[in-house]
């Protein structure tokens, strides 16, 4: 499993709908102040992160295994019973097929429950990032809060065709949770000026009229 591979999905269902809300009362459609900042973004720089990207890697390795021995088991059993069938009794070679059987459904339903479409493995990412989400949507209501923000879209949610850089305000939610973003700064600056939308055009100058100078009118009268 590589890291953060299931981080899109996990926002998905963790957020209901698309777009994180952030509403101040008695604000106008068209005076709100906007922002947007990244949820994957935020999250791969936590350390929390990788520590729970190797508790799900662990644990989807250890069920990876029990699913093994659990087969390794029947095949044993299948080889134990194709060389003993003859000279067992009626009475063992049921016993022995029964167990077989019980077998194969104990590793179906582990299989099932641990590995199946909305298994416990497709949970495990869902249940063990939620306490940081809620983390991280915490810092995104202060920084809301203290810098007057409105409304503020997650870019990790909702695909946007374009975003304006100097909205981008991760890097004030990655502050708040205490992460060093002094190459972040250098790095937004650029992007925001690079960006055409923040770039000045100089208005064209109307050219101007010439006016003809009291020399050229007086050579005028002259030959008038």
């Amino acid at each position: 499993m590589c890291i953060f591979h299931n981080l899109k999905k996990i926002m998905l269902n963790f957020i209901v709908g698309t777009v994180l809300f952030l509403f101040v009362a008695t604000t106008s459609l068209f005076s709100q102040k906007v922002g947007y900042f990244s949820s994957k973004g935020v999250l791969e720089r936590l350390p929390e992160s990788a520590q729970i990207e190797q508790q799900i890697r662990s644990t989807w390795e250890e069920w990876e295994r029990e699913l093994d021995l659990k087969k390794k088991e029947i095949q044993e059993l299948e080889i134990e019973i194709r060389n003993n069938r003859l000279i067992w009794s009626d009475a063992e070679r049921i016993e022995k097929d029964k167990e077989l059987v019980r077998k194969k459904e104990e590793r179906d339903a582990f299989a099932k429950i641990k590995f199946s479409p909305s298994g416990e493995v497709d949970k495990l990412p869902t249940t063990l990032y939620k306490p940081l989400i809620e983390k991280v949507y915490a810092a995104v209501q202060k920084v809301s809060n203290s810098k007057g923000f409105d409304l503020i879209f997650d870019k990790s949610t909702h695909q946007m065709a374009y975003v304006n850089p100097k909205f981008d305000i991760t890097i004030f939610i990655l502050e708040e949770l205490g992460v060093d973003v002094s190459e972040d700064l250098d790095k937004l600056k650029k992007a925001i000026e690079a960006d055409p939308r923040n770039q000045r055009i100089e208005p064209k100058q109307a050219p101007q009229k010439k006016s003809r100078s009291r020399s050229s009118k007086s050579k005028d009268t002259e030959i008038e």
